[in-house]
C-alpha cells in the first residue's frame, strides 16, 4: 500500500488527525496559473484562478474532515487526511460494517459540501449578488469568486454521491445492498455498478475531458481493492489466533553477534526471529534489521542493537480479524503468541495472507 502521508507536506493536526498536502498539489497550482497566463489572461485573473483551486481544496479538506468526525463517533480513528490533485483521502482505520453506520460516515462528506454551498448561497442572496451575469463569466475574479465556489461545492457534493467505489455514493450503495445480503455479495454487486460508471467515464473522457479517464481508472482500481479487502475480512471471520499459529520458530540471543542471525537466516526459510534476553523473549529481529546491521556496523555487533522491543503479544483466543487489524495499524510484521504466560508460537502477516488465500479457495468449492 502506498503511504501518501509519507510523501506529503505535513500541515499539523486538527481534532488529533494529522493533515498533509501531497507534493504534487503544488504542481497543480503552478499549472493552473501558468495555463491562464499562457492563454493570455491577465495576471490578476491567473492568480484568482490559483486561489480558487486552493479554496476548493480547503472545501475538500472539510469534506474529508466530515468523514473523519463521523467515523470518530463510532470509535473509528482516522490515521491521516491527505490532499491530492485529484481530491482528498481520509485514511480510516476501518470502514463501519453496519450498513446504517457506513451510510452515516459516507454521507458526512457530501453533507459538508452542501452546508458550505448553502451558507454561500444565503450570503450571496443577502448581498444581492446572485445575478445572471456573474454566472456566465468565463473567468474567475473578485466579483464572481464566491459564486464559483458555491457552484463548485454543489458539484463536489453531487459528484461524490456517484454510486461508484471508492466515492461516497459507492459506499452508500454497498451499505444499501448489505441490508438485504452479506457484505461480500453487496460489495461485489456495488463493484459491478462501479465498472459501469468506469466505462461511462472513459467514453465521456475520451471525447470531452481526459481527466475523466484517470477518474475511471481510479474508481475501477478502488472497487477491485475494496472487494479484495472485504473478501479477506470475510475469510477471517470465525477464526482465532490458534488457527494461524506457527509453532516452529527460531529464538536468538540478544547478546549474540549478528553473524548468528545471518546463519539462522540462511539455514531456514525464516525472515523474522524472536530474540531473548535473560531467558525472556523481549525483541523481534527481521531480515531488514539484519541487513541494516551488516551495512552499518558489521556482523560482530550485538543483535540487541538492531532488534525491536516487543510491545504486543496475542493470545490463542484472539480473533484473527482483530489480530490483523492490530498488526496493520501498528505495522507489526510478527507477533508472539502466549498461553499461560509462555510463548507458544508466532503469527506473521504472510502466514495470515496464506490462510486467507486457502480459505477463499475452500469456499469456492
Amino acid at each position: 500500500m502506498i503511504n501518501l502521508f509519507k510523501n506529503s507536506v505535513k500541515l499539523g493536526k486538527i481534532a488529533g488527525i494529522p493533515i498533509a498536502l501531497h507534493w504534487t498539489f503544488f504542481i497543480l497550482i503552478i499549472w493552473i496559473v501558468g495555463m491562464n497566463l499562457y492563454k493570455g489572461q491577465p495576471l490578476d485573473v491567473a492568480l484568482w484562478s490559483g486561489l480558487f483551486i486552493i479554496s476548493i481544496f480547503a472545501c475538500v479538506f472539510l469534506h474529508e474532515l466530515g468523514h473523519a468526525l463521523a467515523a470518530k463517533r463510532f470509535g473509528i480513528v482516522t490515521k491521516s487526511i491527505v490532499l491530492l490533485p485529484i481530491g482528498g483521502v481520509a485514511s480510516l482505520e476501518k470502514i463501519p460494517e453496519e450498513p446504517k453506520k457506513e451510510i452515516f460516515v459516507a454521507l458526512a462528506g457530501p453533507f459538508v459540501n452542501m452546508i458550505i454551498s448553502t451558507l454561500l448561497f444565503m450570503y450571496l442572496f443577502y448581498r444581492g449578488e446572485l445575478v445572471p451575469e456573474k454566472f456566465i463569466s468565463t473567468s474567475i475574479n473578485y466579483d464572481n469568486f464566491l459564486i464559483y465556489l458555491m457552484v463548485a461545492n454543489i458539484f463536489l457534493g453531487l459528484f461524490n454521491l456517484t454510486p461508484a467505489f471508492p466515492m461516497d455514493g459507492g459506499r452508500v450503495l454497498r451499505a444499501v445492498f448489505a441490508i438485504r445480503m452479506d457484505r461480500v455479495s453487496a460489495t461485489e454487486l456495488a463493484g459491478k455498478v462501479t465498472s459501469f460508471f468506469a466505462v461511462l467515464f472513459v467514453l465521456i473522457g475520451i471525447f470531452n475531458n481526459p481527466m475523466l479517464v484517470f477518474i475511471a481508472l481510479f474508481i475501477y482500481l478502488g472497487a477491485k481493492g475494496e472487494y479484495e479487502a472485504v473478501k479477506s475480512q470475510s475469510a477471517l471471520k470465525g477464526y482465532f489466533t490458534a488457527d494461524v499459529l506457527m509453532k516452529n520458530f527460531t529464538v536468538l540471543n540478544a547478546d549474540a553477534p549478528v553473524s548468528s542471525a545471518v546463519k539462522a537466516l540462511l539455514n531456514s526459510q525464516d525472515t523474522r526471529f524472536l530474540v531473548e534476553e535473560e531467558n525472556k523473549i523481549k525483541y523481534v529481529l527481521t531480515k531488514t534489521d539484519i541487513i541494516k546491521a551488516l551495512s552499518q556496523q558489521g556482523q560482530e555487533i550485538n543483535i540487541r542493537q538492531y532488534a525491536s522491543p516487543i510491545t504486543f503479544t496475542a493470545t490463542l483466543d484472539l480473533p484473527v480479524e482483530k489480530l490483523m487489524e492490530t498488526m496493520v495499524k501498528h505495522q507489526f510484521s510478527i507477533v508472539p503468541v502466549e498461553d499461560n504466560g509462555k510463548i507458544v508460537g508466532i503469527v506473521d502477516i504472510e502466514n495470515i495472507k496464506e490462510f486467507i488465500a486457502f480459505q477463499q479457495l475452500i469456499k469456492q468449492k
